[in-house]
């Protein structure tokens, strides 16, 4: 049986910034990719992604913040 594996690295304020995008198709004996992508900047367009490279069987790894710095993003929460 197929399936598809797809991989979304979500950024930080999704509306409006880039997310990372990865999909791949395979069986038992590996996977291959089938696209990778940068261009989704709203969460509309990351399940879009989804759903137009899902199979019967799919696994979805995202890598997503859980949290906002208040009064900041990530990035400068880590520099201090």
């Amino acid at each position: 049986m197929e399936a598809s594996f797809v991989g979304v690295d979500l950024a930080w304020r999704c509306d409006g910034n880039h997310s990372g995008l990865a999909a791949f198709r395979g069986e038992i004996e590996g996977a291959q990719p089938v696209t990778f992508g940068s261009g989704a900047t709203s969460l509309d367009s990351v399940f879009d992604f989804i759903l137009a490279h899902r199979a019967e069987t799919t696994v979805v790894a995202i890598d997503a913040p859980l949290e906002e710095a208040a009064g900041g993003s990530a990035s400068s929460r880590r520099r201090r």
